[in-house]
């Protein structure tokens, strides 16, 4: 008969999850640095415009935002919180869910109210920026209406 320490199981898979996770915001922190560092961008664009003075005038940074008036912005913004917050909401939630196997595993009180905690905050925090979100989108729409 094999005996599984579901516990140290538990305490692996999320030590795995962690590290994973860990490599996995780094490389997107990385990412974003190099996109939006001028350091990449701006000396490319004056090289091409030494090397002949026509790729001057051909060379144009597009607007990353593609608002032209205020509320566009604000409407573009909250989507673009958005669509970060809910992968970490997600990110989140599974790492609630480990801890909550892992507490109910263990049969400590103390790491499973932590568990609990953890979880009602996750829920509190994507229902504030979802709600947010929703007020933003309603108050953009209506101010669109009145002119």
């Amino acid at each position: 008969m094999l005996f599984f320490d579901y516990r140290r199981v538990c305490e692996f898979i999320i030590i795995r999850i962690k590290r994973l996770l860990r490599r996995v915001f780094l490389a997107i922190a990385q990412t974003l640095v190099k996109i939006f560092s001028n350091k990449y961008i701006l000396p490319y664009a004056t090289l091409l415009s030494y090397a002949h003075p026509a790729l001057a005038y051909s060379i144009r940074i597009e607007n990353p935002l593609n608002a032209s008036d205020l509320p566009t912005l604000i409407e573009h913004l909250s989507t673009a919180l958005m669509k970060l917050a809910i992968p970490f909401a997600v990110a989140a939630l599974i790492w609630a869910g480990f801890k909550f196997v892992a507490a109910s595993a263990s049969g400590n009180e103390a790491k499973l109210k932590d568990a609990r905690v953890m979880l009602q905050w996750i829920i509190i925090g994507t229902a504030i920026i979802v709600g947010g979100a929703a007020l933003v989108y309603a108050a953009v729409n209506f101010a669109k209406t009145l002119g």
